[in-house]
């Protein structure tokens, strides 16, 4: 395994981040759906304060391989934050040489480093490989273990139930 180095994002990756979002769009078999550009990257990860979310990169030789992007929720019924982890990618000539499962290890040392008291985050039902890494890990399938189900309303919905009222 040629030597990894894993860092904080800065706002000059925006690029290579915006470039693997499209590429995991393209994984996931939905490739029209990215909106985000790498004006929203900047402005919303380096540009706010506090940043919306936060990026790991995964490096080798100075070549970006990929990226994991993450930020915090808060429960009420846990009493602490949440790390939730939007998008863990690595791209796929760099794939099953260990190199995700380091950049995972990484996002679960700044979870535990943040006192989170956990992590989460969604997988597509089909992507066997994805769901057989993170059982492997220990996680667990919300869906299965406690019956819990995530849903979403997206923005011309939450206009429509704004107008309503």
């Amino acid at each position: 395994m040629a030597d990894l180095i894993i860092r904080k994002a800065v706002r000059e990756d925006c690029k290579e981040i915006m470039g693997m979002t499209r590429e995991l769009a393209e994984f996931e078999r939905m490739p029209d759906s990215v909106n985000l550009t790498e004006d929203i990257l900047v402005r919303d990860g380096f540009d706010s304060d506090p940043p919306f979310f936060f990026d790991l990169i995964a490096e080798i030789d100075g070549i970006v391989i990929g990226h994991a992007l993450y930020f915090y929720s808060y429960s009420p019924v846990e009493g602490g934050r949440l790390l939730y982890l939007e998008d863990l990618y690595i791209k796929e000539q760099y794939r099953g040489k260990g190199y995700g499962n380091k950049l995972f290890d990484a996002v679960i040392n700044v979870a535990r480093e943040n006192d989170c008291f956990c992590m989460q985050w969604c997988v597509l039902n089909w992507n066997e490989k994805a769901l057989g890494f993170y059982q492997k890990k220990g996680a667990f399938d919300l869906t299965l273990d406690r019956g819990t189900h995530m849903y979403r309303i997206e923005k011309d919905q939450m206009v429509k139930l704004a107008n309503t009222e």
